[in-house]
């Protein structure tokens, strides 16, 4: 059995590859990881995170962070840099040194976490894997106009905003119990139905491998 596991499901650039796949059986199983819901996919999920890595306890000590590549002369770069410049926005760049572990610690720092939903290309909007980071992380999410996440989270789980001057203003204006309620209800809702052995026990049930018995 053949699955094909999609991060960028949702970017249009994909589809067409996606329905050729399907057109030529290429698959027995096509995924998205992002909550792209094109017709060529067999199921949509999110980005499955190990959560025994958001374990460790760290100081809150970020009002609001964003860890991640910035890009150059994007609609992402110029809310970063804008909000980074005046908007009380802490960065922690992909580059940096310390690999996936330093970006955990960051986040576990962070009281609210910013997050852009538009996909690599900017033709589109998807879940990227933040959200869910962001969930173990037990940090408030602050996610863009557009994002398709009303169809996966309740409304009390994310800020949401539509421009830098949004952002700003609930960085400035979020107080620490509004903050750590929506937080919480993220939080909560992760570890309820997006563990990673719910999302792969799901994928491998598809392919008739149940992972209860196994």
């Amino acid at each position: 059995m053949t699955v094909n596991l999609c991060s960028d499901a949702a970017d249009r650039p994909w589809h067409g590859a996606l329905q050729a796949y399907k057109n030529n059986g290429c698959f027995d199983l096509q995924v998205s990881f992002d909550g792209g819901r094109h017709y060529a996919l067999d199921l949509s999920t999110l980005t499955p995170v190990d959560p025994t890595l958001y374990e460790k306890s760290y100081k809150r000590d970020i009002k609001c962070g964003f860890s991640g590549s910035v890009g150059s002369i994007t609609k992402r770069s110029e809310i970063i840099r804008a909000l980074e410049w005046f908007g009380g926005l802490t960065l922690r760049e992909r580059f940096n040194e310390g690999g996936y572990e330093d970006h955990v610690s960051f986040l576990r720092r962070c009281k609210m976490i910013l997050n852009m939903s538009w996909t690599g290309t900017d033709q589109g909007h998807h879940i990227k894997g933040r959200v869910l980071e962001a969930g173990w992380a037990g940090c408030a999410l602050l996610e863009s106009y557009g994002s398709p996440i009303g169809d996966w989270f309740p409304k009390d789980c994310y800020f949401m905003w539509k421009d830098a001057k949004d952002v700003a203003e609930i960085i400035h204006d979020a107080d620490d119990k509004e903050i750590q309620k929506c937080a919480s209800r993220l939080s909560e809702e992760v570890k309820k139905r997006f563990t990673p052995k719910m999302i792969y026990g799901e994928i491998l049930n598809r392919i008739g491998l149940n992972v209860d018995n196994a």
